[in-house]
């Protein structure tokens, strides 16, 4: 049986679904209380609340307290600062301003210093090898935005990965005014676009001979890039593109 804990965890994942799904400060607020009053350690993505692009993202006040074990409460006091290697341009899951780390894990983060103590430092690595090297070469110590189903760090045995803080479908977004997209294989002659380093591209890059990379990470680059006419479609996790597809182009 699930506990509490990861039942409450699991229904903040959905929250995060829904308030992408609707962006807005009334939904994520009315969301964020709720979450609160359920005890959820968990941070509600909030879209289109500022008059800035980028995402607005805020923390649900924790209901519950962190227990440290004397061995994690050691292994702290030897490893006070964590260096983390970050997607520069993964907006608005993760991303650096002005050398800022910026996005979902980056409130994740910002939860566990205020938990631990921790201090964390980053390092930018753009693409799925050399995060792995990087933690391989000790360069850094963890990775806070990773797949485990895909991509290079998916492959790599020597990296061990948490539960996960977020889980979403894929989605594939095309014109509308084309046939809904059901299989990949509809996708066969047809320019889609995805960024140069990322999950879906190791993925399908192999499968699908007419891809158009971007060198630019952020969602609304790949999708104005089909809204203009420049590809077919693009794929993607429908965290990172919905919302701004929902604010964008309804």
């Amino acid at each position: 049986m699930r506990s509490p804990v990861q039942a409450v965890r699991g229904m903040a994942v959905l929250f995060d679904e829904y308030v992408a799904r609707h962006p807005g400060p009334r939904v994520a607020t009315r969301a964020g209380w709720l979450l609160a009053a359920l005890a959820a350690m968990t941070p509600v993505l909030v879209l289109g609340a500022s008059h800035q692009e980028e995402a607005v993202l805020s923390s649900v006040p924790p209901a519950y307290s962190l227990v440290l074990t004397d061995e994690e409460r050691a292994w702290i006091a030897g490893h006070p600062t964590v260096t983390v290697g970050v997607l520069p341009d993964r907006r608005p899951l993760e991303y650096l301003q002005d050398g800022v780390l910026r996005g979902l894990s980056a409130e994740y983060l910002k939860e566990i210093s205020q938990r631990t103590g921790l201090t964390f430092t980053f390092k930018p690595l753009r693409n799925g090898q050399s995060r792995v090297d990087g933690v391989r070469r000790g360069e850094v110590d963890v990775l806070s935005l990773a797949s485990r189903n895909l991509g290079t760090e998916a492959r790599d045995n020597n990296l061990r990965f948490t539960s996960a803080y977020i889980t979403s479908a894929a989605v594939v977004v095309a014109c509308a005014c084309d046939p809904v997209i059901t299989d990949l294989q509809q996708l066969e002659g047809k320019k889609v676009v995805l960024p140069t380093y990322g999950p879906y591209t190791e993925l399908l890059q192999d499968k699908l001979p007419n891809l158009v990379f971007t060198a630019d990470g952020q969602a609304t680059s790949l999708l104005e890039t089909v809204a203009q006419g420049k590809a077919d479609a693009t794929i993607g996790s429908e965290v990172y593109l919905v919302p701004y597809l929902n604010r964008r182009y309804e």
